[in-house]
């Protein structure tokens, strides 16, 4: 797994002084794929998801603050907000989406915002330094934009009650530390559609990082397109355990390509799969952000982020003085999760097929959860007639719903029952 150091502290054009260069060190630990279903020889296991951040121990200075002290609620003439990446902005995944969306606040709110980003930042206790040293600063809200930033956001936030903090993909939160997230299995589903149109094999390949419900939510989404169009397709899955590792990408790219794999998606953040699968003249799905360009004549669709609308929300509410603490989930009817149009070379009806299921999205005439699902060990999780919010044991978020619930709890462990192998435990 491929981890970083903290890279760059990278300051925007309004505030030079911020800018500081640190040293980079990058350390590649080879490790094995997991091919489930034992279809390929000489691959071996690797399961598992980003390791447990140590307890964080503030120091006597900052103790004193109370985890339950509220943020100011006083509004602000001018917001200075932080943003905290896993990979780099220009890695044409999902890094490069939350740019996207910071680049995206700045053009909307002019004169309103101030901005900077720290790139290459480990989900490690590094991560935490780096909110700390934002916080010092004075920036008004930090943005986390990995799953693995959960716990040391956290020890940061209680350290710094009157800075807004916002997490996104996780589950923790405090007085002055929001999450926010979004459905990306709409957009899934979408090019589940498709790929399932589109197969000629009837073989299909599924690249994961970690076996987290994030991941697995958008597998399932888009083994649930793929069988309402074509139930005789089958998935076959490969983990990586890293988020951005474009060799090991195509590695295991290549991997589902030698079993004859003819459509390819993951939730990675490179294109690498993308560029292995049409050197091999094989369709692929796109993730996270536009990835089209580089596979123009084998890119299927893309689904993608548009984070900014988030960015620009959590900043005007941080200005008018309205900002709480919540934990949102954005659907494809909210704008957050989005798809670029059905390739040119995909035949009308099917494209068609996928616009009708994005227009159901919108409106919230679709849901991509009803029942019949039944996973790949024979259990059913959700029987006719309900929605995958039956089967959750537990309560949602106010403002969420039983399904929101479910597919960002651990109960999303499972494989539908078009995919082949077991989905490794973390």
């Amino acid at each position: 797994m491929q981890t970083f150091s903290r890279g760059e502290l990278v300051a925007s054009e309004n505030d030079p002084d911020l800018s500081m260069r640190l040293d980079r060190r990058q350390m590649l630990r080879l490790a094995s794929l997991a091919l489930a279903g034992g279809a390929a020889t000489g691959l071996l296991a690797a399961c598992g998801s980003p390791a447990a951040p140590p307890a964080a121990a503030p120091s006597s200075a900052a103790a004193s603050p109370a985890a339950s002290a509220k943020p100011s609620t006083s509004g602000l003439a001018k917001v200075k907000a932080a943003f905290v990446y896993l990979g780099t902005a220009g890695d044409k995944g999902w890094t490069n989406a939350h740019d996207d969306g910071r680049k995206y606040l700045e053009q909307q709110l002019p004169g309103q915002v101030e901005t900077a980003y720290a790139e290459n930042v480990p989900e490690a206790a590094e991560s935490q330094r780096v909110f700390e040293d934002f916080a010092q600063k004075g920036y008004n809200v930090i943005y986390g934009t990995s799953f693995g930033y959960m716990d040391f956001m956290l020890a940061a936030a209680q350290k710094y009650p009157d800075v807004k903090f916002e997490h996104n993909t996780g589950f923790k939160t405090a007085p002055n530390m929001s999450t926010y997230n979004g459905a990306q299995e709409d957009a899934r589903y979408v090019a589940g559609i498709i790929t399932g149109k589109m197969t000629k094999s009837n073989v299909l390949g599924f690249i994961g990082s970690f076996p987290i419900p994030e991941v697995i939510r958008d597998m399932n989404g888009w083994a649930r397109g793929v069988k309402s169009v074509n139930p005789n397709a089958k998935i076959r899955m490969v983990w990586i355990n890293s988020w951005f590792d474009p060799p090991k990408e195509t590695t295991a790219a290549n991997s589902l390509l030698d079993l004859n794999a003819d459509v390819l998606a993951s939730v990675t953040d490179s294109p690498a799969m993308a560029q292995a699968a049409a050197a091999k003249k094989r369709y692929s799905v796109g993730s996270d952000s536009d990835q089209t360009s580089y596979a123009p004549d084998y890119m299927l669709i893309c689904p993608f982020w548009v984070w900014g609308i988030h960015y620009v929300k959590s900043a005007k509410s941080i200005i008018d003085g309205s900002w709480k603490n919540n934990q949102v989930y954005y659907h494809m009817k909210d704008g957050v999760s989005s798809t670029t149009p059905p390739a040119k070379f995909v035949p009308a009806d099917v494209a068609k097929l996928a616009n009708d299921a994005i227009a159901g999205l919108r409106a919230g005439t679709l849901n991509i959860w009803n029942g019949p699902i039944t996973d790949n060990k024979g259990n059913v999780i959700v029987p006719n007639g309900k929605s995958i919010g039956a089967a959750f044991k537990g309560t949602p978020e106010p403002g969420q719903t039983t399904d929101d619930g479910y597919v960002q709890s651990a109960q999303m462990n499972w494989a539908l029952d078009n995919i082949i192998g077991d989905v490794p435990k973390s």
